[in-house]
């Protein structure tokens, strides 16, 4: 049971990182819209973001296939008994 606690766990960080980041892409947005930087330093630093984003929800997809192989191991077990 820890492990599937430690797994949700997991799953909940990387989704409050997804929403920061996401966060941080709408100040870069208010800076260009402000004029503070230029369009492309926006494109630029805006790829690398969602470039991170792209690689959490990645990872996130493997924690769930982990979660539901072990559930679904430890369904089995019960049943076998």
């Amino acid at each position: 049971m820890s492990l599937i606690r430690r797994l949700e766990r997991e799953i909940l960080g990387f989704e409050k990182h997804i929403e920061k980041e996401n966060m941080q892409i709408d100040k870069l947005y208010d800076k260009m819209v402000s004029k503070k930087i230029t369009g492309g330093d926006f494109s630029i630093k805006k790829e690398k973001i969602e470039d991170k984003i792209r690689a959490m929800k990645s990872r996130i997809r493997v924690l769930h296939g982990e979660l539901a192989k072990i559930k679904r191991h430890m369904i089995e077990e019960n049943d076998s008994k």
